[in-house]
């Protein structure tokens, strides 16, 4: 029986390790997919604020502004909806 509570032990931590790594890939991911869009933000609002832009330039930037932040809320929401899909998996299969 010790044998066999050893065995369920060791698996039960290399489960919890790669879980860890996974988690830790979903992040650097995230992070990665985030980056760009705020990069990009944080741009053209600094353009925007020097004030030096036609009024067509600030329309434009300001356009762009508004289609990364749809960027960034759809990958949000990707990511909210994979962690309810996988709660519900994991509260119907205990």
């Amino acid at each position: 029986m010790g044998d066999e509570d050893g065995r369920h032990s060791e698996a039960l931590h290399e489960e919890l390790q790669a879980l860890r790594r996974r988690y830790d890939e979903l992040v650097q991911v995230i992070g990665r997919e985030l980056n760009m869009p705020f990069n990009s933000i944080a741009g053209f609002a600094e353009l925007l604020r020097r004030d030096e832009c036609s009024e067509e330039d600030h329309r434009e930037f300001a356009g762009f502004i508004v289609e990364d932040c749809a960027t960034i809320t759809r990958i949000l929401q990707d990511f909210r909806e994979l962690w309810q899909e996988r709660y519900r998996a994991r509260e119907r299969g205990s």
